[in-house]
């Protein structure tokens, strides 16, 4: 005899020495978090029938299924890395794509129209060159044009050193870029190699003569210091004197040509304080004519390579959306769906391992399968039970949409979810695609989706990267799941997958079972789902169902009686169901009575 008080500290470190299922528990499972521990629960029952020989050494249902789908979770993560790549260029797309977009470069254009306008209405008014002048002026004249040009000449230089430059540096920036992934790359290789050594040493295998990478980036050092000094040389400053005699054509860096435009350009203003008045005045309208025409060009731009914000480039980027963006962001919606697509693929083979894990089980379960009652483990993807939340919490609170606060989202979620079949992508990708266009457009009125969500980006790295649905086993009962079953459905299945699964032969405390639990199904399907338990372990009841009691064919009777005149006593009297006292204490108080027994056998006809 053990003795122990009810209110004794537990050991929570020491295994349970019987598993016990209280009154009610099986209502409790509509609660999500009791679901989720249940599903693992039935894992670890599942792990408990796969053959030893299939368990590939491993201890526990999650051990092999992360040694299974090692390579299934590589590809997801990878595919993932591109998917937030492309996402990039999609909001990127789609915000060109906005009407908005448009309107505004069509407003910057016209006031660039404008602004053009009115500065070809400032033309300076032409002064006509004198007709005549003495040799001096003639050669002055002659002398300010040269430098002019020579000055033009060395800005146009000046630029197109700071594009070089640009580029080289891009350049540059790249090959560093470059450097670092080759060198992580480089630094994986080695890391996957340490990690693969233990398992080819315990095959007798050399991970050496399997991996061999040779990884060299001579030519990305070599190329990325020769720029490093074609930079330095056109950033130099040598500071140069200059006088007559240079030749401006040879300058190259950057600081000496715009030494050198300086220079010549005061010069020029020397030279143009030894013309005559009529002289002066043309060179003077020259100088005016050649600062317009540079601001008309400014705001024109160059038709090869307009610089931002001129005339040609906003031309070409209004163009662009008409002509071009629609079919490049499709082109990139239709990339982003295949790659979703393979991310559902790679999922599917976490599925097929789930699938094959449970045909003992399903071979187990046939045994008590009727007409009537048909129950399985099925293996399929489920919905997270965090989804809702951290779908609705990209959604701004102070937005007018489909899912704003005052149109019940939750609800308005719920009714679209309700609609997926979470084990075929296209279904999944619908309902993508259609919460996506109900927050495009609210009481006929299109809405841009980037207002309503905190951070469109995330968010479609959160949608389109399917990582709010996994592969799960759920217990059925003529095909619909735990949630859509009454609370006798439940309490049913859940006891015939305790009584007829759970491999465990610690002793079971089952407390009144046969609550919301029909007759019929308690002696046709549950007593013998007893009858077989009983075999292998202990199975002990609560009961008021003599069903149970006689139908299960218990082996002991405890019969319990509160007298609560006398303080609230307990007595026990126990035995065999063949005991006759024991065997009058189940006529009368689960048959209420033999006269009432007899009554009811008699009004049956039997």
């Amino acid at each position: 005899k053990v003795t122990k008080r009810l209110d004794a500290n537990v050991d929570k470190t020491k295994p349970e020495a019987i598993r016990y299922l209280p009154q009610n528990y099986f209502e409790q499972l509509t609660n999500d978090i009791e679901i989720e521990a249940f599903r693992r629960e039935i894992e670890d029952v599942v792990f408990s029938h796969v053959d030893r020989t299939d368990r590939m050494e491993k201890d526990t249902f999650v051990e092999l299924q992360e040694f299974k789908t090692q390579q299934s979770a590589q590809e997801i993560s990878v595919l993932k890395a591109k998917l937030r790549e492309l996402n990039i260029e999609i909001v990127r797309l789609e915000e060109q794509a906005d009407p908005l977009f448009k309107k505004k470069l069509e407003e910057e254009l016209n006031a660039k129209k404008d602004e053009l306008g009115s500065l070809d209405n400032t033309k300076p008014s032409e002064v006509l060159k004198p007709e005549t002048e003495t040799p001096e002026q003639k050669k002055l004249s002659e002398k300010i044009a040269q430098l002019t040009k020579q000055a033009k000449q060395l800005e146009e230089s000046e630029r197109n050193t700071v594009e070089i430059i640009a580029q080289k540096k891009n350049k540059l920036q790249k090959l560093s870029s470059l450097q670092q992934s080759v060198s992580a790359m480089s630094a994986q290789i080695v890391s996957q190699k340490l990690e693969l050594k233990s398992v080819c040493e315990e095959l007798g295998l050399n991970i050496e003569a399997i991996v061999k990478a040779e990884i060299n980036t001579h030519s990305i050092e070599e190329q990325s210091l020769v720029l490093t000094t074609e930079i330095q040389v056109l950033e130099i400053d040598n500071k140069k004197q200059f006088s007559n005699e240079i030749d401006f054509n040879m300058l190259a860096s950057l600081l000496d040509l715009r030494a050198a435009c300086a220079y010549i350009k005061e010069r020029v203003i020397e030279l143009k304080e030894q013309l005559d008045t009529p002289q002066r005045k043309y060179q003077t309208y020259l100088d005016k004519l050649a600062k317009w025409s540079k601001q008309r060009e400014d705001i024109i731009g160059n038709e090869v390579e307009p610089r931002s914000g001129t005339i040609k480039h906003l031309e070409s980027q209004i163009s662009y959306i008409d002509k071009e963006l629609s079919k490049k962001l499709l082109t990139a919606r239709g990339a982003r769906k295949e790659i979703s697509e393979k991310i559902f693929s790679s999922k599917q083979k976490i599925l097929t391992f789930y699938s094959e894990l449970k045909q003992s089980v399903e071979a187990k379960l046939s045994l008590v399968r009727t007409s009537g009652f048909s129950v399985n483990i099925n293996a399929s993807f489920v919905l997270d039970q965090s989804f809702s939340k951290l779908f609705l919490d990209f959604i701004r609170k102070n937005r007018k949409g489909y899912f704003h606060g005052a149109n019940d989202p939750k609800q308005a979620l719920s009714l679209l979810l309700s609609e997926v079949e979470w084990n075929d992508f296209d279904s999944i990708y619908k309902f993508i695609e259609i919460a996506i266009k109900k927050m495009e457009v609210h009481d006929g009125e299109p809405l841009s989706i980037k207002e309503q969500v905190s951070d469109i980006k995330h968010f479609y790295d959160f949608l389109f990267s399917l990582e709010y649905f996994s592969a799960r086993y759920e217990l059925r009962l003529g095909g619909k799941n735990l949630n859509k079953l009454s609370p006798g459905e439940k309490g049913l299945l859940l006891l015939v997958f305790y009584l007829q699964l759970d491999k465990d032969d610690i002793p079971l405390v089952i407390d009144q079972p046969e609550d919301n639990l029909d007759n019929e199904s308690i002696f046709t399907v549950l007593a013998q789902c007893i009858r077989d338990a009983k075999k292998n372990r202990q199975v002990i009841l609560v009961t008021h169902n003599p069903n149970l009691a006689v139908g299960a064919d218990a082996e002991q009777i405890i019969y319990v009686q509160l007298d609560k005149v006398e303080n609230y006593k307990f007595t026990y009297e126990s035995g065999a169901i063949e005991n006759p006292r024991i065997n009058q204490k189940i006529v009368d108080v689960l048959e209420g009575t033999q006269p009432a027994f007899i009554k009811r056998r008699l009004k049956y006809q039997i």
